[in-house]
């Protein structure tokens, strides 16, 4: 439309002139979220002859074609880039191969780092190192934004989305920053830190301390920076040392550390590599795990138990230790250490999770399955007893009133002096589907109206305990909170954390504090339950509850369930950034058809 021509160059021209000497801008925006006409290409025109230095950018000279792979509309030659907006991983591959258009291609918004996240961060930047035609990309977006309110008992809250009486607002859709609102880095801050850092080291002999180190860097030498290295067996740094290595921009080169393996560790030794700024400020690191004999201590002799059953309850104990199963409920009802009751309320199988913003499009989905009322339904037993062990197994469907069971499920409690082993077998209910509920009736034809639940939100298995265990220790990937695709930034080693410490404050109450690649848990206050297992699981501890967490619409209206709310799963859903962007890649759903678990309790 001519008649717009006026606004639109004065719109240019007035940015353009106030910001042409700032030397960080390298290129000209013609606008954000628009259309695309003439209007556009004269602005193009006009800054190309004030400032031919500087690239021209538009990312919607696509539009009104959404198409992102081969399939995509020729680009206008005005822009220098070819520019989009959440391009999924699969399309981006085809743009990296694609030779048609000359001009790089650049991700002007992806990894949507709302609530949670943004995860699949690697998948992006393997690609973006992989292709030359990718030159990367820009997170949406730096900072939560609400408004910061003072309450009559001092805390200080922020408000969003109608909450001070604004119309039309979008909800939290602005809470959606790689920081909150006063600055504080969230975790998703750490984990693109993480994924941008700008070495790339392959552990090519981890014995023999040999690694090929890609300089990533486009103007520094590696000889800038202060380099170091330590090894860590199970709880201790046992060797600690500088060192050098001048490399190029750009550049890969061979390091050897000549360094000594110990003979065996109890849990894991690894070695970790950093990149210190002059300041100290660490730039980079990596860990890779030694390849050392784990101690084998031998398994603790077995004394007698005592088991008692009645026609609900089943009691198995010994003096330090006991259980008591519900047969009615299927699950433990009671968990005694020293005389002391751990669990407040039974414990139960769990497929929901307090919904994290990018699982916003999967949830309506699975609520209206039900997935968010499942529970464990037994449906017959038998118990196994000898004077030193009682296996209790137990059989029955997870699934929700009205609906198909979700998982067939096997429970073999298995009960000694020295630990309860908990065997989880589950199988996907093969006729589950999913109905189109817009279809006014079924039928027996194949309208095609059913589509498979390929996908459940999480496996696990809740435990609510005493609120006075606080302070917890593991052994698996920390400091922070990590997910399947949202774990660059954890490493493996022994943490020490409090419950409290372990919530992360989104601004929209959801899920949070998961720890993948876990072997061990245990909370050291008082009577010290751990939990165990010989393949990695993962877990989170909270005081809030999952329901809790999932009700709340602000982090400042959570209320203190007075339990330790510990899970331990199988599998945990992926991040992602499906609130804005494409959906999670496959290998991060949970679909699992079939499930075998285990892990001790003691």
């Amino acid at each position: 439309n001519p008649a717009w021509l006026p606004s639109y160059m004065d719109r240019m021209i007035r940015m353009v002139e106030r910001d042409k000497n700032s030397p960080s801008i390298i290129m000209w925006s013609l606008g954000n979220e628009g259309q695309f006409g003439e209007n556009h290409i004269r602005m193009a025109q006009w800054t190309k002859d004030r400032d031919p230095s500087r690239l021209i950018h538009y990312e919607r000279t696509a539009f009104p074609n959404k198409a992102y792979g081969a399939d995509q509309m020729p680009i206008h030659p005005c822009v220098d880039l070819i520019s989009r907006m959440y391009t999924s991983i699969e399309n981006l591959e085809i743009q990296g191969r694609l030779t048609t258009d000359p001009r790089p291609y650049f991700l002007a918004d992806y990894g949507h780092a709302m609530g949670m996240g943004p995860g699949e961060l690697e998948d992006y930047w393997n690609l973006i190192y992989q292709y030359p035609r990718l030159i990367g990309g820009c997170i949406w977006e730096w900072c939560d934004h609400a408004v910061e309110k003072q309450l009559s008992d001092g805390r200080i809250v922020y408000l969003y989305g109608g909450d001070s009486g604004e119309f039309p607002h979008d909800g939290n859709f602005c809470c959606d920053g790689l920081v909150f609102p006063d600055r504080t880095p969230s975790t998703g801050l750490l984990h693109y830190k993480k994924v941008i850092e700008p070495w790339k080291i392959e552990c090519l002999d981890p014995a023999g301390g040999h690694f090929r180190i890609t300089n990533r860097f486009d103007f520094t030498d590696l000889a800038e920076c202060s380099l170091s290295y330590k090894i860590i067996r199970d709880r201790d740094v046992i060797e600690e040392h500088p060192f050098t290595l001048t490399l190029a921009p750009h550049a890969s080169g061979d390091l050897h550390l000549n360094y000594s393996l110990p003979a065996s560790c109890q849990y894991g030794c690894y070695v970790e590599l950093y990149m210190d700024d002059p300041s100290g400020h660490n730039l980079a690191w990596a860990q890779f795990e030694l390849p050392l004999k784990a101690q084998t201590l031998p398994p603790a002799a077995l004394h007698p138990i005592q088991v008692t059953s009645g026609k609900r309850y089943i009691i198995c104990g010994c003096p330090d230790m006991s259980f008591t199963f519900d047969l009615a409920l299927g699950m433990p009802v009671s968990w005694k250490k020293q005389g002391h009751e751990l669990l407040q309320r039974p414990a139960d199988l769990i497929l929901w999770r307090a919904m994290t913003d990018n699982d916003v499009r999967q949830k309506q989905f699975w609520i209206q399955e039900h997935f968010h009322k499942t529970y464990f339904k037994p449906r017959s037993h038998t118990l196994q007893t000898t004077d030193t062990s009682a296996v209790l197994t137990i059989h029955g469907a997870l699934g929700a009133n009205s609906r198909l069971s979700v998982f067939d499920v096997t429970l073999i409690y298995t009960f000694t002096s020295n630990r309860l082993q908990i065997q989880i077998q589950a199988q996907k209910n093969a006729r589950l589907k999913g109905l189109n509920r817009s279809s006014s009736e079924e039928t027996d034809l194949d309208l095609h109206l059913k589509t498979e639940l390929a996908e459940i939100p999480r496996f696990a298995m809740r435990f609510a305990l005493d609120p006075a265990l606080e302070h917890l220790e593991y052994f698996g990937m920390g400091p922070r909170e990590c997910y399947i695709d949202y774990q660059a930034h954890a490493k493996m080693g022994i943490w020490h954390s409090t419950v409290t410490a372990e919530y992360e404050p989104y601004l929209r109450p959801q899920e949070c504090a998961n720890h993948m690649g876990t072997r061990w848990l245990t909370l050291t206050d008082g009577p010290s339950p751990t939990f165990s297992a010989s393949s990695p699981f993962e877990f989170s501890t909270l005081h809030y509850t999952m329901e809790e967490l999932d009700q709340k619409d602000h982090a400042f209206e959570l209320e203190l369930s007075n339990t330790t709310e510990v899970i331990i799963a199988y599998k945990n859903r992926g991040v992602g950034s499906n609130s804005c962007g494409p959906f999670l890649l496959e290998k991060y759903q949970v679909r699992d058809r079939r499930i075998d678990f285990e892990f001790d309790l003691r």
